[in-house]
C-alpha cells in the first residue's frame, strides 16, 4: 500500500480532498475508499471523474439499507443519503462499486497485478467438475463469455485430454492429471487457452491436495510472459495452512491474484471488464 488515511468525522478534511490528492499521487495506481457520507456532492463527482480517467477506484459506500443509513447516523453523524443516487454517480463518474469488503480487497488485487482485459472472454480450467459449474454461473452473474474452444485447441489439448474426456471451456483437467500430473497437465491446458485469440483472461483453479505442491513459476512462468496483455486469475479449494501459502506465494512471484474460490475470482475479473468498458479499452 502506497497510502493510506482516515478521516473520521471530517472534521478538517473530507473524501474529496483526499482523492485529489490521491489522483496526483505518483506512488498509487489504484484507489480504494470506505465511505459512509459524501459531504461536497458535485466536488466528489468532480474528483471521481477525474480520478477514475487516470486510475481504478473502488468504492464501498455503507448505509445501503435503511438500517445501515441510521447506523451511520448514530456512528459519525453522517447523512448516508439516497443508495440509488451514488450508485448513479458512481455508473456516470466511472467508480467501482462493491458492495462488501471481501469484493472489495479482491478487486483491488486484480487492478493493482493486472493489465486491463482487452474483453471479456475466459478461458477457466478446473481439476473438479464443481469448479468448472461454479465459473460457469458465477461467468453468467458478471457478464463474462466462455468462449467455445477452436478445432485447432482441441486438437492441441488431445495432447494430454484422453479420447473418452468431454473437452468444453471451462475444462475439468481431471482425466488429464491422472494420466500426466498436475503440472504437465495444467501447463499445457493453460498455454493452450491463453493461445486461443478470443480469450482475453484465464482462471486456473485447484483442490489443494500433495500433488498440487509442483513448482508454479516453472509450470507456468513463460506462458504467462507470451501474453503480457492478458490477465489470469487462480482459485483453488480446500488445502492446509502450508499448502495455500504455496499456491498464493508461487502465483503472486508471477504477478497472479489468488482467490479462495472461484466465484471470487470472477468478480473480481468483471469489475475489471467494467472499468475496462469506462475507459474505452473493450468497447460494446
Amino acid at each position: 500500500m502506497a497510502k493510506v488515511a482516515c478521516i473520521g468525522n471530517k472534521g478538517d478534511i473530507n473524501e474529496s480532498d483526499l482523492l485529489e490528492y490521491m489522483t496526483g499521487d505518483h506512488q498509487t495506481n489504484t484507489i480504494g475508499m470506505y465511505l459512509e457520507g459524501v459531504v461536497e456532492g458535485k466536488r466528489f463527482f468532480k474528483a471521481a471523474s477525474e480520478a477514475s480517467r487516470k486510475k481504478p477506484v473502488v468504492v464501498i459506500k455503507a448505509g445501503r439499507s435503511e438500517a445501515g443509513a441510521a447506523a451511520v447516523a448514530s456512528h459519525t453523524g453522517s447523512l448516508a443519503g439516497s443508495d440509488a443516487v451514488f450508485n448513479a454517480v458512481c455508473r456516470r463518474a466511472g467508480l467501482i462499486r462493491v458492495q462488501n469488503s471481501e469484493a472489495f480487497f479482491d478487486a483491488l488485487a486484480a487492478f493493482e497485478k493486472l493489465p486491463l482485459p482487452r474483453g471479456n472472454r475466459m478461458g477457466s480450467l478446473s481439476i473438479t467438475g464443481m469448479g468448472c459449474v461454479a465459473a460457469t454461473d458465477a461467468a453468467e452473474e458478471y457478464g463474462i463469455v466462455l468462449p467455445p474452444l477452436k478445432q485447432e485447441t482441441l486438437e492441441r489439448l488431445g495432447e494430454v485430454m484422453p479420447s473418452w474426456a468431454p473437452v468444453r471451456n471451462p475444462i475439468d483437467t481431471w482425466s488429464a492429471i491422472e494420466q500426466h500430473g498436475s503440472k504437465k497437465a495444467s501447463s499445457h491446458i493453460a498455454r493452450c487457452l491463453m493461445d486461443q485469440q478470443d480469450v482475453d483472461a484465464l482462471l486456473i483453479t485447484f483442490v489443494l491436495m500433495p500433488e498440487s505442491m509442483f513448482d508454479i513459476s516453472e509450470a507456468f512462468a513463460e506462458i504467462f510472459k507470451q501474453h503480457p496483455h492478458k490477465p489470469v486469475f487462480a482459485s483453488y479449494y480446500g488445502g492446509t495452512a502450508r499448502e495455500i501459502s504455496h499456491i498464493h506465494d508461487g502465483f503472486s512471484a508471477l504477478g497472479v491474484p489468488c482467490y479462495p474460490t472461484p466465484e471470487r475470482a470472477i468478480a473480481a475479473f468483471g469489475r475489471m471488464v467494467e472499468y475496462a468498458r469506462f475507459r474505452g479499452v473493450i468497447r460494446g
